[in-house]
């Protein structure tokens, strides 16, 4: 298994298993332009998603880290 830390603005550190995964998509807010970040568990439910919003400068970092490791583990 590989997880993943992300440390969140909200002073929460969760560990993400990518083997759990099943799909992740980086889009923009409409309102205000900021990067979002959703990430879908393989369970499927309505609530296996983690969703973060790029509206904080550490919230866009975790973003940035997670995509390019993301890019790294698929090249």
């Amino acid at each position: 298994m590989k997880y993943f830390k992300l440390a969140m603005s909200d002073t929460e550190s969760r560990w993400i298993n990518l083997a759990q995964v099943s799909r992740v998509t980086l889009a923009s807010e409409a309102a205000h332009g900021a990067p979002i970040l959703a990430i879908f568990f393989a369970d499927a439910r309505d609530d296996g998603k983690l969703e973060i919003p790029g509206t904080t400068p550490q919230n866009r970092e975790v973003i940035k880290h997670l995509t390019s490791v993301l890019d790294a583990l698929s090249g």
